[in-house]
């Protein structure tokens, strides 16, 4: 985000006018561009250690901007170190142990998996493209990882291929986790028949909280579509995202946060941090519900949820519902204006087909009359358009707000 660096005028005259470089952006007059090897390289073997204070900021990660423009979360020494002994403790992670992830550094996911585990002494396996499905599977093969960290998305890549599920992966690998996104419970049932009952994790966590708050325990009970619960030190509550009154047992609601690894704020945007943290706790964004046991399961961001005549519509319940049909390899439900009525929305859903099944008005109305059956009347979307690939981030989260501004253009 280049813009967050420019003088206030620029910066908002180069976001109305759209010209604030995004491309690679050449040396600047007087400075010198040192290259990361060339620097490690002129860099002492034995550096001289420098104190630094539990606030100081170790870096500035910005976040996905799946939702709108990305933010310089600024964490902390603190935040971060005690995300670090937080994620350790709750996953039993041992020197001994090695990791396979696809997330890259510049996404936190990967800052901290690679920052946690090498300081415990655990291997990393490098992944040079995370959408190179036969890299990872033999890298599974000749590494042999005891831990699999990825987005759905590789997973449900994997699982496509042949060779991942003749793998033997039961004899050295202990646990699959995933975050950032939604895994439907029969991709889960898939995953476990070739990792082993009981070995898949799921976890939630945003780059403002270092970035894990929620998970399901390692060696407790896990629950499929359930996030978990809140990991050590970490204080979550449901509140009604109008009124602010605490939501009951079963009942949905936004998940506010607090704890030690939150971050410091958003670099140069005052009134974000404002709005996103209130004495102490961050306004996630995000609806769930919890059971009796404690469990939280996700049901969709406040920014996608949908308003249909008054009718509340969660958008990730119909994607889960949608990705049941057998014809269906992945969708997404958005809200877009309802032109009748004024104030109101109509769901849209873009869809991909599995490989073989052919984009018709016949393939529309099989799919539409599964939803008729399966959730109610006002849920059913007034748009569905089929599409090769659904529009992903870098890390393969899937941009909503990109699909919406597509069926707005249709």
């Amino acid at each position: 985000e280049i813009a967050d660096f420019l003088p206030g005028v620029k910066r908002v005259l180069g976001k109305l006018l759209k010209k604030i470089p995004t491309a690679p952006i050449s040396s600047l007059k007087g400075k010198e561009v040192v290259t990361f090897m060339d620097a490690i390289n002129s860099s002492s073997a034995n550096p001289v250690l420098v104190k630094r204070n539990w606030e100081d900021m170790i870096f500035m990660m910005y976040t996905g901007g799946t939702t709108g423009p990305a933010k310089g979360a600024m964490l902390t020494q603190k935040s971060y170190m005690s995300n670090r002994h937080q994620v350790l403790t709750w996953l039993d992670l041992q020197p001994e142990d090695i990791a396979l992830s696809a997330f890259p550094l510049f996404h936190i996911a990967g800052l901290a998996l690679g920052g946690f585990t090498m300081t415990q002494g655990i291997t990393q396996i490098c992944v040079p493209n995370p959408r190179d499905a036969h890299f990872l599977i033999n890298a599974l093969k000749t590494y042999k990882p005891t831990f699999v960290v990825n987005v759905p998305t590789v997973y449900f890549e994997l699982l496509k291929q042949p060779e991942f599920k003749k793998l033997n992966l039961k004899t050295h690998l202990k646990w699959c986790l995933s975050a950032a996104a939604p895994f439907p419970a029969e991709y889960i049932k898939s995953l476990e028949e070739i990792i082993g009952q009981g070995n898949f994790i799921e976890l939630y966590g945003m780059t403002e909280m270092s970035p894990v708050m929620i998970c399901n325990p390692r060696y407790g009970t896990k629950k499929a579509s359930s996030i978990g619960m809140p990991i050590s030190d970490t204080d979550v509550k449901l509140i009604d995202p109008e009124t602010g009154q605490l939501a009951n047992i079963g009942e949905t609601g936004e998940i506010i946060i607090k704890g030690p690894q939150l971050m410091k704020g958003y670099y140069n945007k005052p009134d974000e941090i404002a709005k996103a943290v209130k004495d102490g706790w961050m306004y996630t964004g995000d609806v769930a519900k919890m059971d009796e046991d404690g469990y939280f399961y996700i049901v969709d961001r406040v920014k996608d949820m949908v308003i249909v005549s008054g009718f509340k519509v969660f958008t990730r319940e119909l994607d889960e519902v949608l990705a049941q049909h057998p014809d269906i390899e992945i969708a997404a439900s958005v809200g877009i204006p309802d032109p009748e009525r004024p104030g109101s929305e109509r769901v849209g859903c873009a869809i991909v087909l599995k490989p073989g099944i052919e984009k018709s008005e016949q393939e529309k109305e099989k799919i539409l009359q599964y939803l008729k059956e399966h959730v109610a009347p006002y849920k059913v979307p007034k748009l569905i358009v089929f599409m090769d690939q659904l529009p992903t981030s870098g890390v393969g989260k899937i941009l909503k707000r990109e699909i919406k501004k597509m069926l707005l253009e249709m």
